[in-house]
């Protein structure tokens, strides 16, 4: 959820803000890179699919033994 509303980010201030204030689409670049560097070792467990899943009722979860 973090990664995608870093992402978006940068995409919704440019939408907003436009051309005007580059400074604001460079900040929030630099948000999104960070977001996203801080979060290098979930990516990679995604990719590997090792990443804890969510779930939302006790019928759906998968009980390894």
């Amino acid at each position: 959820g973090s990664m995608l509303g870093g992402i978006s980010f940068p995409v919704s201030v440019y939408l907003l803000y436009d051309a005007e204030t580059p400074v604001m689409l460079i900040f929030a670049i630099f948000i999104a890179v960070m977001i996203i560097f801080t979060h290098r070792s979930n990516i990679q467990r995604i990719a590997q699919g090792k990443e804890n899943r969510i779930w939302f009722s006790k019928k759906n979860r998968k009980v390894d033994h």
